[in-house]
């Protein structure tokens, strides 16, 4: 190949260089974790003793999440990470987010999601009540706090009702920072599983990250607690957390399906 060949070849790929990139690597993972996403594999780890989340993107609530998780010292946990590719929009556009953002404030839309039971071999509902309340004490309904601009953070009290834990009261704090959406949630009342109290109030942790870029969405759960030990349970509560994920999951992908 001649001098100017290469000269052409050279010039090509400079510019070809940073399509190239963004095609290979994110900034929130790692290539070799972003490599399975993109062949459509779901990621899952378990949290728990001796296990801290291991698939936690880089993104601005990272230490404290780590941190967190590990203040709480849970005795059972899951964590998912998957990629959502080629949505039809940009999701990381202004207008774009501001409806991810609300979606995730459509507290009350969650009724009636349903989640795949490996065990009974069929679709269950996961929430057969979700709405927002003005105090965890009067529990008075709220309409979904839509807004017309996302603010840095925000505090929520809601009401879930679901057929793992029953009835529950939990305090949401919605985050947004350089373009990511994050949702945390404490529960505030006891957790109940096969009619025994499994976790008290204020000993479980749910994360729920959303890193939208470039038409894909990266969607990153942790739900993990301190339970009470019932042995023989605890692969069961786990596979609880996990469906209750994968089920926020569906319905928010379903959601973005519609939006947009």
């Amino acid at each position: 190949m001649g001098k100017r060949s290469l000269a052409i070849l050279a010039f090509i790929l400079f510019l070809l260089g940073p399509a190239l990139a963004q095609e290979t690597s994110i900034p929130y993972v790692s290539a070799e974790t972003l490599k399975e996403l993109q062949n459509g594999t779901e990621l899952r780890r378990s949290v728990g003793p001796g296990r801290e989340p291991q698939l936690l993107p880089a993104v601005p609530w990272s230490e404290r999440i780590l941190r967190e998780t590990a203040s709480l010292g849970p005795t059972i946990g899951t964590e998912v990470l998957i990629l959502r590719p080629s949505n039809p929009a940009e999701l990381d556009s202004g207008p774009a987010l501001l409806k991810l953002y609300n979606l995730l404030r459509s507290v009350s839309r969650m009724k009636g999601i349903e989640y795949y039971s490996m065990s009974r071999r069929r679709m269950r509902t996961l929430f057969m009540e979700s709405y927002a309340v003005d105090d965890p004490l009067t529990l008075k309904r709220l309409p979904d706090p839509l807004v017309d601009e996302i603010p840095p953070s925000f505090f929520l009290y809601i009401l879930q009702k679901d057929l793992n834990f029953g009835k529950n009261v939990y305090k949401s704090e919605y985050l947004h920072e350089e373009g990511i959406l994050a949702l945390r949630n404490e529960n505030l009342t006891p957790m109940r599983y096969l009619g025994m109290t499994l976790v008290a109030p204020m000993q479980s942790l749910t994360w729920l990250v959303l890193i939208p870029y470039e038409g894909n969405l990266l969607f990153y759960g942790l739900s993990c607690a301190r339970t009470a030990r019932f042995f023989g349970l605890e692969k069961n509560a786990e596979d609880s957390f996990y469906n209750r994920l994968k089920a926020i999951y569906g319905w928010f992908a379903s959601e973005v399906e519609k939006i947009f």
